[in-house]
């Protein structure tokens, strides 16, 4: 097995999601987290432009590890809007669940996502 999808759910988004999401290690290769980018993503939410985002996670049978994909921006600009959100649902994440044999396959589902 290279890797594969084993769950694919939309959540309204929630501090205890962001938060887990936020918290967990990201796989080699993710962007850089870069304040600017948290601002600006706080500023979409705000301003209402950020209704859905797409968060995806890895299990590694290699070390029996849960690693963030993505999301490390959104997670956290969340994390500083979501007590000011006009309502419960007003974000929606699509999270899908990976699973990989090795950590280099990890990787490999981000170049997949790339790529398509």
């Amino acid at each position: 097995m290279f890797y594969r999808v084993i769950e694919e759910r939309t959540f309204a988004a929630t501090y205890q999601l962001a938060e887990r999401h936020a918290c967990l290690p990201p796989v080699q290769g993710d962007e850089v987290l870069i304040q600017g980018g948290i601002n600006e993503t706080v500023v979409q939410i705000q301003m209402g432009h950020l209704r859905k985002c797409q968060w995806a996670i890895v299990r590694c049978l290699q070390d029996g590890l849960v690693y963030r994909l993505n999301g490390g921006h959104t997670s956290r600009a969340i994390l500083r809007t979501i007590t000011d959100l006009p309502y419960e649902d007003d974000i929606e994440i699509v999270y899908t669940v990976f699973e990989c044999d090795t950590k280099l396959n990890m990787s490999a589902i981000l170049l997949d996502d790339m790529i398509a």
